[in-house]
């Protein structure tokens, strides 16, 4: 509460800085995506190899319910 209300003293005029604003957001962007792509790095995942299970499956579940109705 104390720095909330030391910030909006009325003796405490605001200043834009537009080059800090923009650095900042830079820093930002930069910082997701060094984020992004450490995971990407720490947990790789095997989509293809997620896919042809499922495609397995599904195909699995086809042939069981064709053999079934008849």
């Amino acid at each position: 509460m104390l720095l909330l209300g030391s910030g909006m003293d009325p003796t405490n005029t605001m200043q834009y800085d537009v080059v800090a604003f923009f650095n900042g957001v830079l820093a930002t962007i930069m910082g997701l995506g060094v984020v992004c792509l450490t995971q990407a790095i720490t947990f790789p995942t095997n989509t293809p190899w997620k896919r042809r299970i499922a495609e397995r499956r599904l195909i699995q579940r086809i042939a069981h319910a064709l053999q079934q109705s008849r």
